[in-house]
């Protein structure tokens, strides 16, 4: 009797809230943006590409020689992010990011000593993620760790001088296209800020590491109409032999992310 009178003043037991039950499975979809800050040599160099008699000085430039450093950071650069979220705590899917970098000192004005300008460098990664997340601290506030592996492709271009002309305004150009595929290793931690229990947002920060596979070099000589000069002695190409050679670098990573997990509930 006791008994029935305690279960009729209690009543059935309350319903967990949203937060503790929505937004920890499903799919999950992510956009990052910010800033990143690659190691400022060319992960492409060929030093003895060009044959030393093709000009005066050095026929390949310092880029390919490894001895300039002309790379500096993407202040915009992106990320996106799709995958499943199998538990509470662990998640994968797969990821895509893209920088294009600006350049330091005066590699991309035209006044460098070997007549460098129009430089450009882009980089994009494609792979797999798998994330952990620790949902035991805070109903809101979710840390978590990234790693992912998949692949690269490094692409960078600019514009020189005709070898033996540097120093002059009036001498042919050369176009230089370098090309760089390797691994993409990356490491990120986060923090995810939960606003409802679907959609979050929080900063993100991370460090990769590339592993260079192979590298392709092509250099142009234009001619008056400015068209690549059709004498083989003015264009060469080497893909992935030597004297092409490539080079792990590493890139880091700060920004900030939007998140959306779609679902059904813990319940």
């Amino acid at each position: 009797m006791q008994g029935d009178a305690f279960a009729h003043h209690t009543g059935p037991e309350a319903a967990a809230s949203d937060w503790d039950v929505k937004g920890f499975l499903g799919f999950e979809f992510e956009a990052r943006a910010g800033f990143v800050l690659p190691d400022s040599a060319s992960p492409v160099t060929a030093p003895g590409l060009l044959p030393s008699g093709a000009g005066t000085g050095s026929p390949t430039g310092d880029i390919l020689n490894g001895t300039e450093k002309p790379y500096s950071y993407d202040p915009f650069g992106f990320s996106v992010a799709g995958g499943y979220r199998f538990l509470p705590f662990l998640s994968a899917g797969i990821f895509f990011d893209y920088a294009n970098f600006q350049t330091n000192d005066g590699t991309d004005t035209g006044d460098y000593v070997d007549g460098t300008s129009q430089l450009q460098r882009q980089v994009w990664q494609l792979g797999l993620y798998g994330r952990y997340y620790l949902t035991t601290l805070s109903r809101r506030l979710h840390p978590w760790a990234e790693i992912g592996v998949g692949v690269t492709e490094d692409t960078a271009s600019y514009t020189r001088i005709l070898f033996g002309n540097e120093g002059t305004t009036t001498a042919p150009t050369t176009n230089y296209y370098l090309t760089y595929w390797g691994v993409a290793t990356n490491l990120k931690v986060g923090l995810d800020w939960r606003l409802s229990p679907f959609f979050s947002v929080g900063p993100v920060l991370g460090y990769g590491r590339t592993f260079g596979l192979s590298g392709n070099v092509e250099v142009c000589e234009l001619d008056t109409s400015n068209n690549c000069d059709t004498n083989p002695q003015h264009n060469y190409k080497n893909t992935s032999s030597s004297p092409v050679t490539t080079s792990g670098y590493g890139m880091f990573f700060g920004g900030i992310f939007l998140k959306v997990t779609l679902g059904p509930s813990l319940r």
